[in-house]
């Protein structure tokens, strides 16, 4: 079973992981998805997973430069950890960072 895949079942399953988020951000996230202003997580990391295939480590929704941005850290299957940077409001990708 694909990580990725596993991390959307416990989010859509209503367990989140204390790393997953906490109550602040979760309800946050509702409200905004609720406004239309972001696209659901799952889409973000289907998304993700057509550009690496790896274990998710984090998930942030962050505002950058007054934009919603979801920024995905994971861990590549060749052991190099990346962060991919999506328009919340899109799902588009727009940064690709590795970590040295």
């Amino acid at each position: 079973m694909r990580p990725l895949f596993v991390f959307v079942v416990f989010c859509l399953s209503g367990f989140v992981p204390l790393w997953c988020a906490t109550d602040a951000t979760h309800d946050r996230a509702r409200a905004l998805l609720a406004q239309g202003r972001i696209q659901a997580l799952e889409k973000i990391l289907y998304q993700a997973n057509q550009y690496y295939s790896g274990k998710i480590l984090e998930v942030e929704l962050e505002t950058r430069n007054h934009r919603l941005v979801y920024e995905i850290e994971l861990l590549t299957e060749n052991g190099e950890v990346i962060e991919l940077y999506f328009d919340a409001r899109s799902a588009r990708l727009i940064a690709i960072e590795k970590e040295e």
